[in-house]
């Protein structure tokens, strides 16, 4: 595996500095050795490990030294090698390490064979099954509880998708209330307007019936008497549509309360619906892609700390271009400096599209994107 690895590193364009092995000869088939190394001209040294690694936020070197049968450094023998990659062979069973990990085996190496079963009490990185079950058991917690705030996240979304959904149909059936309510409102209004209109008709119909001479007196008795009894007549039809205007006054007011109190109804629910968006908007994330491999498949891309991203399934990330969503991301590993690696299948992407440095990642949302 590790001559393998040298081989394709050189191929990606990475300065391969050398090939350590801590066994006296070399555990490979000779056709790797040959294929991988001999090929590329990379030096093999075997005999030798990686006793410190040097640098505090990244790797600036290592200090490598020759090794006795049991496989411990042999003082005077150190060497240090400039390099700013370690790359770690132990077989083809793969264990990921992290860096608080690697800081206490205190040793990385760019290639160690050897059997993982085996129980030599070694340094380095000879470990046995139960060294690595033990070192990998906190990954497995912290990764189980990336797991449990994922899924009560999801939860919550659908939680809060009910309750905007049943806000929603309560917004309309307000509307909707609402609605009716101005409708009867306006009919009462126009009823008023058109009692207004038929008493000013009255009055203008008084004075044309009306017109008497107020020089004579014998037409002033008969003029009294006419507009007595129209004043009369009058007065009964003046009573009776102010009992109707005050009908219509009190069915006015009280439609005119009853609207006010939807209103404010409306606006809770309105002001419940907003809090809602914004905190669903929260989940919106966006990322940048700042590296492509269309060869083996994946791309990279920064996020932020906290940002609920674990490995495997279980985050669903797709890739939009110009608003048009283009690929379906799977998340492969997520390093210590927020550092995401993600494979994608090109086939299942549309005819004559790839993936490129600057387009946009995004979580995809239950509700859709």
């Amino acid at each position: 595996i590790g001559l393998i690895m040298a081989r394709r590193m050189t191929l990606e364009g990475i300065t391969v500095k050398g090939v350590y092995e801590a066994a006296p000869h070399l555990g490979g088939l000779m056709r790797n050795k040959v294929q991988c190394l001999d090929d590329y001209n990379i030096p093999l040294h075997v005999g030798m490990s990686v006793v410190r690694v040097h640098g505090k936020k990244r790797v600036e070197g290592v200090t490598v030294a020759k090794v006795g049968p049991d496989f411990r450094a042999i003082p005077g023998t150190e060497e240090f090698i400039p390099c700013d990659l370690l790359v770690l062979a132990v077989g083809c069973a793969g264990v990921y390490y992290s860096l608080e990990q690697q800081k206490i085996m205190k040793l990385l190496i760019a290639a160690h064979g050897g059997d993982s079963t085996s129980s030599i009490g070694a340094t380095g990185l000879r470990k046995t099954l139960s060294d690595v079950a033990s070192e990998s058991e906190p990954i497995s917690s912290a990764r189980k509880e990336a797991l449990d705030r994922a899924a009560k996240a999801l939860d919550k979304m659908i939680l809060d998708r009910e309750q905007r959904n049943r806000s929603k149909s309560e917004l309309e059936n307000k509307k909707s209330e609402l609605a009716s309510k101005q409708d009867e409102l306006a009919a009462a209004e126009k009823k008023v307007q058109e009692m207004n209109e038929k008493i000013t008709a009255l009055c203008e119909k008084i004075k044309t019936q009306i017109p008497g001479d107020w020089e004579d007196a014998s037409g002033l008795v008969e003029t009294m008497e006419k507009l007595k009894n129209l004043v009369q007549e009058q007065s009964e039809i003046n009573t009776q549509r102010k009992a109707e205007y005050a009908e219509k006054q009190v069915l006015r007011t009280a439609a005119i309360e009853k609207v006010s109190g939807q209103m404010v109804d409306l606006n809770k629910i309105a002001a419940i619906n907003e809090e809602f968006f914004d905190n669903y908007c929260k989940n919106d994330d966006e990322f940048t892609i700042s590296a492509v491999n269309t060869n083996w498949k994946f791309v990279v891309f920064r996020v932020p700390e906290n940002s609920g991203l674990v490995a495997g399934d279980t985050t669903p990330v797709i890739v939009k271009r110009d608003g048009v969503k283009i690929a379906r991301l799977r998340i492969v590993n997520i390093s210590a400096n927020n550092v995401v690696i993600a494979e994608y299948d090109p086939d299942s992407m549309p005819a004559g599209v790839s993936l490129e440095v600057g387009d946009r990642v995004f979580r995809e949302k239950p509700l859709g994107s």
